[in-house]
């Protein structure tokens, strides 16, 4: 059975960070899971040492001044003994099936390098494991960012994204990568997923930075 290690950033907005992780806690196929904390001012760092404490398959790890990508990196090196790494936002919602349904999307293919769930589902996921080949992002038409799972194996290199793109486009530069490897991203047709808040911004101020990102993403990828 392949190993599926799960890696959340959060900061701040404890109340987010406690739906995802009482989600996954209920939810099978999964090994571990690193939870990257970016400087929480509110309760996170008391609530999760309660919770990592009591829950020994969770470790919260610091992460003050990081980058989104760089959170995303030192929580792919975690899982370095993982088989497979879904990448979450906390402000989701899961399907129970979400970690079983992706997980198979990528066994049931080599070429399958990144599966994520279906952003435009409007029926109940019936426990199939049916998916359609996509390109790029969301903003494309292909992979959630906030909900997403790489094949570890096929997936190798350092950092895991260009370390030039700050806050915007880095799941852009994974997405583009792994086409440009020969890999392929899949959408698990009827899994839904519920991108809550998109909290981030509220924290940051980040405009700059995204048009940067996005000015780094054409010059580099030329989409």
């Amino acid at each position: 059975m392949e190993v599926v290690d799960i890696v959340i950033p959060v900061r701040d907005q404890l109340h987010y960070t406690q739906s995802i992780v009482k989600q996954i806690k209920e939810m099978k196929g999964w090994n571990h899971v690193w939870i990257l904390d970016n400087g929480s001012i509110d309760d996170t760092y008391e609530w999760l040492k309660g919770w990592c404490y009591h829950n020994p398959r969770f470790s919260r790890l610091p992460a003050e001044g990081a980058t989104i990508y760089e959170m995303w990196d030192w929580g792919f090196y975690c899982a370095r003994f993982a088989d497979y790494v879904l990448f979450l936002n906390n402000d989701v919602v899961l399907h129970p099936s979400t970690i079983v349904a992706l997980s198979a999307a990528l066994k049931a293919d080599d070429k399958n390098w990144i599966a994520y769930p279906d952003y435009n589902a409007k029926a109940p996921y019936g426990h199939h494991c049916n998916y359609k080949v996509t390109h790029g992002t969301y903003r494309h038409g292909g992979m959630c960012g906030y909900c997403f799972m790489l094949k570890r194996q096929k997936v190798e290199w350092t950092p895991l994204v260009d370390p030039q793109f700050g806050w915007w486009c880095g799941d852009d530069d994974i997405a583009f990568e792994v086409e440009s490897r020969g890999g392929r991203q899949v959408r698990v047709v009827g899994l839904p997923i519920e991108h809550v808040n998109e909290g981030t911004a509220r924290h940051h101020n980040l405009g700059a930075q995204k048009a940067e990102d996005m000015r780094r993403c054409l010059e580099k990828w030329k989409r």
